[in-house]
C-alpha cells in the first residue's frame, strides 16, 4: 500500500485509478499496490548511487491488487489479488541496449525451449527482432522521461 502521491508522481494513478482499490486513512489517500514499478524507483531513489552500482536489479514476486472489470483479462475472469514476478533494471542510457539485448536473449532462449511447435519456432523467430526493436524505442523513451528524483 502506497500514498497516492506515489502513484501520481508516477503517471499510474491517471491512467490506472479506477482499477485501484483506494483507502481512506488518517486523512490522506492510500491505494493497495497494482504494480511494482514505484516501488522499485523509491527503493532505487532510497539514497545517492554512484554509476559504478549499474546496472542495478530489482526483482520481486509480490502480491498485487487490482480492481479489473468483470471481463478484462480474457471475456471470463476477474482478477482482485494475484502473485507477479516482476523486475526492473536501472542503468546509464549507454548501458540499456545491452540490457535490453540480454532481456531478449534470454526471453527468446524461454520461449525456444518450451515450445514444441516447429510451426511456432519459426513464427516467433521471424516475429522477434520487430518486437525487440519497438521495445527497445519504448526503453529509450521511458529513459528520456523518468526523473528519479522526483
Amino acid at each position: 500500500m502506497y500514498n497516492v502521491d506515489l502513484w501520481k508522481t508516477s503517471g499510474h494513478w491517471q491512467h490506472y485509478q479506477d482499477d485501484m482499490f483506494g483507502l481512506d486513512i488518517e486523512k490522506q489517500k492510500w491505494a493497495l499496490k497494482p504494480m511494482n514499478c514505484p516501488g522499485h524507483c523509491v527503493m532505487f531513489g532510497h539514497r545517492e548511487r554512484s554509476y559504478r552500482e549499474l546496472p542495478l536489479r530489482m526483482a520481486d514476486f509480490g502480491v498485487l491488487h487490482r480492481n479489473e472489470a468483470s471481463g478484462a483479462l480474457n471475456g471470463m475472469t476477474r482478477v482482485r489479488k494475484f502473485q507477479q514476478d516482476d523486475a526492473h533494471i536501472f542503468c546509464t542510457q549507454d548501458q540499456v541496449w545491452k540490457r535490453h539485448e540480454a532481456g531478449a536473449k534470454v526471453m527468446t532462449k524461454i520461449l525456444l525451449d518450451y515450445t514444441r511447435s516447429r510451426r511456432l519456432i519459426r513464427l516467433l523467430k521471424k516475429n522477434l527482432w520487430p518486437i525487440r526493436v519497438s521495445f527497445q524505442a519504448r526503453a529509450l523513451d521511458t529513459t528520456r522521461q523518468i526523473s528519479w528524483r522526483g
